[in-house]
């Protein structure tokens, strides 16, 4: 039986689906906790479905968010750097990614020719899928520029919609907020 790493779709499909126009509503979605295999600490996550322009869901496209809060201990407290990982799967294939920890190294192991490439990353970076990288097709990452600030979830969501042309309509739920805006201390 084939496994979901060998799964390669094409640059061109790839490339459809990531750069053509797409909504999210947020009515109604929360935040839930990661299933298992979860990790020892705290992790939520929301798993949304994009629409297409005639609001038709995106056949095999979901979007994924991930957030664990700071659990370090920081010379400066009023600083905080939770890990976020936002994620476009396709047919369960990451296909784009951005990974937020300022702290994080990534190792690029196979080179593409862009002015941009660097042989390893340091800080906040996003994963494209190139298919001629083959099975290193969905670990390549490129720095993220743009001065957003380490917990700032809204900020790293509105530049993940800027790269896959995403609107969106209601309002990203904040982990561990409830309704009234309050954080909870239920989790």
């Amino acid at each position: 039986m084939a496994k979901s790493d060998d799964y390669l779709p094409s640059q061109a499909e790839v490339d459809h689906v990531l750069y053509c126009a797409k909504r999210v509503d947020f009515t109604g979605v929360k935040w839930g906790v990661k299933p298992p295999p979860n990790r020892p600490l705290l992790w939520l996550q929301l798993q949304i479905i994009p629409f297409d322009e005639d609001d038709i869901p995106i056949q095999g496209l979901s979007f994924l968010i991930q957030w664990k809060p700071d659990h370090e201990f920081h010379t400066f407290p009023e600083a905080s750097y939770p890990k976020i990982n936002i994620v476009a799967l396709y047919n369960k294939k990451r296909i784009f990614a951005v990974d937020t920890y300022p702290f994080d190294k990534h190792k690029n192991n196979y080179r593409i020719d862009r002015p941009d490439y660097q042989d390893s990353v340091f800080g906040p970076h996003y994963h494209v899928y190139y298919e001629e990288a083959g099975y290193y097709s969905e670990k390549i990452g490129f720095p993220i520029i743009d001065d957003i600030k380490p917990h700032d979830l809204v900020g790293y969501w509105d530049y993940f919609c800027k790269q896959l042309n995403v609107t969106y309509t209601g309002k990203l739920p904040i982990p561990l907020e409830d309704e009234s805006g309050q954080i909870g201390l239920g989790l």
